[in-house]
């Protein structure tokens, strides 16, 4: 089976703790605050629901204007299906 140049896989282990940082796409300002707190509202349940999903501890979480950051532990060894459904609901959301 060939790899895709340029992907690279993870090894992920249970009990494993990650910060990740995600930026918004072409770097705009998507997640500018605003007074309602609609944005960190919205950030803290995608995020819940996908920890909830498979498992993932979330410890703390940073949202910018046109990034993220948060620090998770995966218990469950699920740390790829945890990252591509988190992010990949941003768009819709």
């Amino acid at each position: 089976m060939e790899r895709a140049v340029g992907i690279r896989r993870q090894c992920t282990l249970p009990g494993t703790t990650n910060l990740v940082t995600r930026r918004t796409t072409r770097r705009h300002y998507v997640l500018t605050p605003d007074e309602g707190g609609q944005v960190e509202r919205m950030a803290l349940y995608l995020l819940g629901y996908c920890c909830q999903k498979y498992g993932v501890k979330l410890h703390a979480i940073c949202v910018m204007s046109t990034h993220l950051h948060y620090v998770v532990t995966d218990r469950g060894a699920r740390f790829r299906c945890f990252s591509k459904s988190s992010i990949g609901s941003w768009p819709t959301a």
